[in-house]
């Protein structure tokens, strides 16, 4: 490979992969007799691109979305996904899941109460404290530490009560519109990209976590090159990727990497590139290293998961 850019490694046929995704949408519903698809709208870019490519697929009568939002949700989130769902003439439904929330009290720890009051306690969290690996890697060790008693207490106090907090939202999303879907005779597609997939941002069992989802094998890169395609609003395209409880850090900023380097370094993984070809395109060996540990910390994430199988 020469002077290969990331940008060449990682384009795609967007009406080519436009074209899959809506036959194996069409193919799994046909084939589970279903009325339609229930999607999980968050007014960000991969479930815009999901809920466009469903209505195309089905119709806009047999797509019904939904936005699940609590207290840590941000308006310009509700108004892309009202947006996105008067664009395509769909069915969106808006439901608070805070008193399911509150009754599992997590909110109640002090760490969260000072992550919700603060952007800037946030922001210095999610970077590491004493020197250590930042929350997403420690959530990805499951609690495994071994002896490192400075490791275990951070964990404990600071990153445990945010991740539960995490988990239980995108866990109970799940389960809610699996219920609808099933009154409805629906199915629940989820919006999972394959770059968050292989480095494990996503909660187990959760929304993101689903049997049917359709984007598995594209890259976030990949995302934007389709969403661009299909014509999603510029606000949703150009509203920064960030998980919303955390207000004033982004999913690159959480993960530690950007979405582009992250993407090059997979897609060798996924094609078997050396090193070299890679840092040709603009990776540094340090990226490489890391996106690789995420890789390999994730595998308990990704072990009863059941992916469509292909390629981007």
């Amino acid at each position: 490979m020469n002077n290969v850019s990331s940008l060449s490694l990682l384009a795609i046929d967007c009406k080519k992969a436009a074209k899959s995704i809506r036959c194996s949408i069409a193919a799994t519903v046909n084939s589970q007799l279903a009325d339609g698809v229930t999607i999980g709208l968050s007014g960000g870019v991969d479930s815009a691109v999901l809920a466009t490519v469903a209505k195309e697929a089905l119709g806009s009568r047999r797509v019904q979305a939904f936005y699940l939002y609590d207290r840590t949700n941000r308006l310009p989130s509700c108004r892309n996904a009202q947006l996105l769902a008067d664009q395509l003439k769909i069915s969106l439904v808006l439901h608070s899941i805070d008193t399911e929330m509150d009754e599992q009290r997590i909110y109640t720890p002090l760490i969260m109460r000072m992550i919700l009051g603060s952007e800037i306690i946030t922001r210095r969290l999610s970077k590491g404290l004493f020197g250590a690996e930042n929350p997403f890697v420690y959530t990805l060790r499951n609690g495994d530490f071994g002896n490192n008693r400075t490791s275990k207490f951070v964990y404990k106090e600071l990153v445990n009560p945010v991740e539960r907090a995490f988990c239980a939202r995108h866990i109970y999303r799940r389960k809610y519109l699996e219920k609808i879907a099933i009154e409805q005779s629906n199915i629940v597609l989820g919006a999972a990209n394959r770059s968050e997939i292989m480095v494990g941002w996503f909660v187990k069992d959760g929304i993101d976590d689903m049997v049917h989802s359709p984007l598995s094998c594209f890259y976030k890169t990949q995302i934007y090159q389709l969403a661009k395609f299909l014509h999603i609003p510029d606000e949703i395209i150009e509203q920064t990727a960030s998980p919303d409880m955390l207000r004033g850090v982004t999913d690159e900023c959480a993960i530690g990497i950007n979405y582009e380097a992250m993407d090059t370094i997979l897609y060798g993984m996924d094609y078997g590139l050396l090193d070299e070809e890679l840092i040709e395109a603009g990776v540094t060996r340090e990226q490489i290293a890391y996106v690789r540990k995420l890789n390999k910390l994730s595998e308990w994430k990704r072990s009863a998961r059941k992916n469509p199988s292909g390629s981007p």
